[in-house]
């Protein structure tokens, strides 16, 4: 049996590691495997807060717009609380450091290092 390591999303949970890519037009032809969390380091600085999507039958739907934070008071005030207990968790489990939280908020987002006495030891 082989070791599969997942990491869970700290906003909502989901899990995700390795992501299988399938050959063109297959849905079960494995032709290799990608880093999921590699995706997500590259989305849209300025993509906006919610997208406005629109069914049009048969399990279809289409963008039909966007809307910002405070056109919105339903998934807004959750999204946010959960995003904040994410920032009070890591910083109290040592993960990030509040420096690099103010740093973030600054917009500086610096490449990450273990820190020394943290690192996680070699089997």
């Amino acid at each position: 049996m082989g070791e599969m390591r997942v990491v869970p999303c700290p906003m909502c949970g989901r899990v995700a590691g390795q992501k299988a890519i399938r050959a063109a037009g297959s849905t079960y032809i494995k032709v290799g495997e990608e880093n999921f969390w590699l995706g997500p380091q590259t989305f849209d600085p300025d993509k906006p807060f919610g997208v406005i999507m629109e069914s049009t039958g048969r399990g279809s739907l289409h963008k039909v717009g966007t809307f910002d934070p405070w056109e919105d008071q339903v998934y807004f005030p959750l999204v946010k609380k959960r995003l904040l207990a994410v920032i009070k968790e890591w910083t109290k489990k040592g993960w990030v450091s509040q420096t690099e939280v103010a740093a973030a908020a600054r917009g500086v987002v610096a490449e990450f290092s273990f820190h020394p006495e943290k690192e996680p030891k070699k089997v």
